[in-house]
């Protein structure tokens, strides 16, 4: 079956396809409080957080500073993680020879 969900933040739609006996007693599991992993097993990071959070997939690349699917090119290679706050970290995050977190704008070097 296809579930759309509305992105809170944005009102993107995201369309899922999902089996309709996983989600079913996924929604009966405490108000979504199961396992999506277990539920889920075939779905990328990105749906599952979308069926957790209905966060769309361009919010969760903003919010958690990680490329969503097809557009790990423009993020470039992870170069590690904010010291501060943990955010990843990526060659698109560099500012004059040094990485700036987007979450926290702690400005560090990588190794």
């Amino acid at each position: 079956m296809t579930v759309e969900i509305i992105c809170p933040f944005c009102g993107n739609v995201t369309k899922l396809d999902v089996d309709k006996d996983a989600y079913a007693a996924y929604r009966m599991s405490g108000l979504f409080g199961g396992s999506v992993q277990n539920a889920f097993p075939d779905l990328n990071d990105f749906e599952r957080e979308t069926l957790i959070s209905r966060m769309c997939f361009d919010c969760q690349e903003k919010t958690f500073n990680r490329p969503k699917p097809g557009n790990e090119e423009a993020f470039g290679k992870r170069v590690g993680e904010c010291e501060v706050c943990g955010c990843p970290i990526y060659e698109k995050d560099k500012v004059d020879n040094k990485y700036k977190c987007p979450q926290c704008s702690e400005i560090f070097e990588t190794e």
